[in-house]
C-alpha cells in the first residue's frame, strides 16, 4: 500500500472508527490504546456531568420546585468536552504524521 493510500487509511480510521485506531493500523499500538483512553475518559466523565444535571433539572421541574436553569449545571462538563475534542483532533493528526 502507498503511503499516501497508508496515511488516509489511518486519518480515516482516527476520525470515523475511533481515535487511536490509525496508530493501531500503523502498528503503534501502545500509542492508540493511549489515545483511545485520552479520548474516552473525559468523554464518559462528561456524559456523566451532562446526565446528571438532566437527571436533576428533570427531576425539579417534575414535582414543580423552584426553577433553576439548566446552563449552570452542565458548565463542569465544558473543560471535559475539550479534552475530548482535543483528544479526537490529536489522534487524527498523530495518525497523520506517523504515517508520513
Amino acid at each position: 500500500m502507498s503511503g499516501t493510500s497508508r496515511k488516509t487509511t489511518a486519518i480515516l480510521l482516527s476520525l470515523a472508527v475511533y481515535p487511536g485506531a490509525g496508530q493501531i493500523y500503523l502498528g503503534q499500538k501502545a500509542k492508540g490504546i493511549a489515545l483511545a483512553a485520552l479520548f474516552t475518559v473525559p468523554l464518559v466523565v462528561a456524559l456523566w456531568i451532562v446526565g446528571r444535571a438532566f437527571a436533576t433539572f428533570l427531576g425539579l421541574v417534575t414535582t414543580l420546585q423552584e426553577p433553576v436553569g439548566l446552563a449552570p449545571m452542565l458548565w463542569p462538563a465544558l473543560p471535559w468536552v475539550i479534552g475530548t475534542v482535543v483528544a479526537y483532533v490529536l489522534a487524527a493528526v498523530d495518525a497523520a504524521r506517523g504515517a508520513g
